[in-house]
């Protein structure tokens, strides 16, 4: 529903405000060919990859906040982590880059993206840092390139893997509290019982 009214309200400001829809989508520029906007969106979702990793060793905030999005999102199933990656990726992106970017530049667009990602208790200041910067990368692809796709592409796929390794991660301990509760030790075959009595 939230990204939702995001894609209207984005796709409205692009079309009637800045009436630049057609461009904003643009599969290739005039200085980018669609395969090097692709290129673009895989580079910047390397960069990501990257940056989250650091983060992650580097913050405490950083690691407790994926514990709460493990909790939240590891539950979800294959179709759901899929839909969730594609939708918040476009939602966003057409929002922030395609609709607030053109009117508020490139900092105080970042910024307010990096506001959208604050949590309760304070506890996730270095997300809020993380996604200020991403902000920073995704917008300043559009500016360079004139196209949000490479941004709008680099966001699905960073979403994606981060929704994919909490999926891991949720099923992971799952399987750990089973075996928990399950015991170690599993029941012995008949053949097994008899090896048991030959070696006594």
């Amino acid at each position: 529903m939230v990204y939702g009214t995001m894609i209207v309200v984005g796709l409205i400001i692009c079309r009637y405000v800045h009436a630049n829809l057609g461009t904003t989508f643009a599969i290739r520029t005039a200085d980018f060919s669609s395969g090097k906007l692709l290129l673009i969106a895989l580079l910047l979702t390397g960069i990501l990859q990257v940056l989250s990793y650091f983060f992650e060793e580097a913050f405490d905030s950083y690691r407790m906040f994926r514990e709460d999005l493990v909790r939240m999102f590891g539950p979800l199933t294959g179709i759901g982590a899929f839909f969730l990656a594609v939708s918040s990726a476009i939602g966003e992106e057409i929002l922030f880059r395609g609709a607030i970017q053109p009117w508020a530049g490139l900092i105080l667009t970042s910024i307010g993206f990096g506001m959208l990602h604050l949590g309760p208790e304070g506890r996730i200041a270095s997300w809020s840092v993380w996604a200020f910067t991403a902000g920073m990368l995704l917008g300043w692809s559009t500016h360079v390139t004139g196209s949000i796709l490479p941004a709008m592409i680099a966001h699905f796929l960073t979403n994606m893997i981060s929704i994919t390794r909490l999926r891991l991660q949720y099923q992971k301990a799952v399987r750990d509290l089973q075996e928990a509760l399950g015991g170690p030790e599993s029941p012995q075959t008949p053949a097994s019982e008899a090896a048991d009595q030959k070696s006594t």
